[in-house]
């Protein structure tokens, strides 16, 4: 269980990203420099054309960074250290694109020197976003010790064990929301290769789902995986681009990762649809025990 390992050596490159939304981002990017742009040409008579351009640019990349601190930080799903040269390769790409348009715009408008403005902005911006990498290494660090004993408990467990202990889960109402019935014609298509503990656990729950949002899974949710087309989506463990999924012919669950690019994209697999279940509702647990102390506040050195 928790193996990290890419289920496809050489996947060519267009298999990552197949999740990503950046339609509403760029709306409000736009919308944004819109109103900016109006703005400044009433109050500072700035060109229209490239104060829009340099706001549109300003905007998208402040929502893009700060979607991803969202989704990372937050969803918790990215269980491991980011590569810290990849973290430093977007912080300072991104601070210098910030630091140049904000000087083209302090310029136009205060009429403030280009190269001082610039430094002090790219500073400014620079070690903001240190911050936030840094608050995000933190909970990540967090995170993961949070997850050792749940995955070291779950991990001991046999199939038969970790059948019985989920099924217990599963009766309890204020854990799962569980509605039983069959698949559809084309969810039990999809079912049918599978292996035969996981094909009889989704022939009769048609959605189960976590009240703590944990994890959410049953036939409802069956379809082509979009990370992966070879597999088959069997439900969601959570965060956003995530999915939990299976081959023909395996009990295997695996939680894959559309939203990353292939060299750092990353797989967890679970012995047993009852050992993800058990880690899933076990991990939210105790992150949930990890925030009543105070650790989501506290930082570590």
């Amino acid at each position: 269980m928790m193996n990290r390992r890419d289920p496809r050596p050489g996947l060519p490159p267009q298999a990552g990203g197949a999740g990503r939304k950046p339609g509403d981002v760029v709306f409000y990017a736009i919308l944004i420099a819109a109103v900016a742009t109006d703005w400044l040409r009433d109050n500072y008579l700035l060109p229209v054309v490239p104060t829009f351009l340099v706001t549109v640019v300003i905007s998208s990349t402040i929502g893009f960074g700060l979607r991803a601190l969202r989704e990372r930080l937050l969803a918790g799903r990215e269980r491991r250290a980011p590569d810290p040269r990849w973290e430093l390769a977007k912080l300072v790409s991104a601070s210098v694109v910030v630091a140049a348009s904000a000087s083209f715009v302090l310029h136009q408008a205060r009429q403030w020197p280009v190269l001082p403005t610039f430094a002090a902005t790219l500073l400014a911006i620079g070690a903001a976003g240190y911050g936030l990498v840094r608050a995000k290494e933190l909970s990540l660090k967090k995170l993961v010790a949070a997850g050792r004993p749940v995955e070291s408990r779950v991990l001991g467990l046999t199939p038969e064990e970790a059948r019985r202990q989920a099924e217990a889960l599963l009766a309890d109402p204020s854990r799962f929301e569980c509605e039983l019935g069959s698949p559809g014609p084309e969810a039990r298509s999809l079912i049918a290769p599978l292996g035969p503990g996981l094909r009889s656990f989704l022939e009769t729950r048609v959605r189960i789902r976590s009240a703590g949002a944990a994890v959410a899974v049953g036939s409802a949710f069956v379809r082509r995986s979009r990370a992966l087309p070879e597999f088959v989506t069997i439900g969601c463990p959570g965060p956003e681009h995530t999915e939990l999924a299976a081959r023909p012919g395996e009990e295997t669950v695996y939680v894959l990762v559309d939203d990353v690019p292939p060299d750092d994209r990353q797989e967890e697999t679970f012995p047993t649809i009852y050992h993800c279940i058990l880690y899933e509702e076990g991990l939210r647990e105790a992150l949930e025990q990890l925030w009543r102390q105070g650790g989501g506040r506290r930082g570590e050195g």
